[in-house]
């Protein structure tokens, strides 16, 4: 049986949080920095084709997220001024699209809020129906309904996400961290440090034990400091550095700060550390091993695709596997 997310509304959340980012978002993506030029190197080669053989040609990107492959039809077009572009795209995410539409594309997609299982298009709509690692979080319903969408003549392209590939370790590497700070106790040990500070306030406690709290947070934060050198030195270990350095900056100066000021700045980062975790979760839940991939093939089959492919993108350093690939056309 298909593997999804099933991670719900807490997941949904986090991915909303994070296309908010806007500029650091980088800094938490997986995989997307160090393999983009493989994945655009794959849609160059299988839109590419489609552009030179047509004088229109009509393209929905389903779960497009922040519009990866949005913007490379764009660019792709570019380079094809002779063809009509149409484009569509779709994401359950509001907040996904709406960075989409902040980027002023010199095409305007036409950006629907929807479920991948709903797409509310008739059958049959688009010359080419794409997704980048996007339909498996909803499951092989949406797999089936974006075949349905692709016009006699067309093609369904999707990349999906691999459970053995690069990307599925860099996820189970981030999650492994996030989730030692996370369970570590050291967000409920700061409310701690801080309520002995307002009992300080007020004399109910002396000084020395607000000084002793923050002295074994403090030795606690640089223990998970020292930690971070176990994991792969990217965005996401970055990220987690100057928490933690900000973390141990403010335990340090605890006293310059007051109790409520501090407390929320603990929550909004361990509300923004817990969400990076579970997008980390909805990742892996999401990829895909070979059975799964044999249904997706029989889904497609039952919708009336033909010819249809599945390989494996590889990153071009190593050859290791980054997704899943798959195409097929509709007679």
């Amino acid at each position: 049986m298909m593997k999804q997310s099933h991670a719900g509304n807490q997941a949904r959340s986090a991915w909303s949080q994070y296309w908010e980012l806007d500029g650091a978002r980088e800094q938490r993506a997986v995989g997307g920095p160090r393999y983009r030029g493989a994945f655009e190197q794959f849609w160059r080669d299988e839109l590419e084709p489609e552009f030179d053989a047509r004088a229109n040609l009509k393209v929905l990107d389903a779960a497009c997220g922040d519009g990866a492959v949005t913007r490379q039809c764009v660019e792709i077009w570019q380079a094809h001024p002779d063809c009509a572009l149409e484009l569509h795209a779709t994401d359950c995410s509001e907040r996904a699209l709406a960075s989409i539409e902040a980027l002023s594309l010199p095409v305007d997609p036409a950006l629907v809020v929807a479920d991948a299982k709903a797409l509310p298009y008739a059958e049959a709509s688009f010359d080419c129906v794409l997704s980048q690692c996007g339909l498996e979080y909803a499951g092989v319903e949406a797999f089936a309904a974006a075949a349905r969408l692709v016009a006699d003549g067309g093609r369904l392209m999707a990349l999906v996400h691999h459970d053995q590939g690069l990307i599925h370790q860099e996820c189970g590497a981030h999650h492994d961290m996030l989730s030692t700070i996370d369970e570590s106790g050291v967000f409920k040990q700061g409310k701690a440090l801080f309520d002995l500070q307002r009992l300080r306030d007020r004399g109910e406690v002396l000084p020395q034990v607000v000084d002793d709290a923050a002295a074994d947070l403090g030795r606690e934060l640089a223990g998970l400091l020292a930690g971070l050198d176990a994991y792969p030195r990217d965005g996401a270990r970055q990220h987690a550095g100057r928490l933690l350095q900000d973390y141990s900056m403010l335990c340090r100066r605890h006293g310059a700060y007051a109790p409520d000021q501090a407390c929320q700045w603990l929550d909004f980062h361990q509300g923004a550390l817990t969400a990076f975790r579970l997008r980390m979760e909805s990742m892996m839940a999401a990829g895909q091993g070979e059975a799964e991939l044999r249904q997706l093939e029989a889904v497609i089959d039952d919708a009336g695709l033909r010819q249809i492919e599945t390989g494996t993108l590889r990153a071009p350093d190593t050859g290791e596997p980054l997704a899943w690939s798959l195409s097929a056309c509709a007679a």
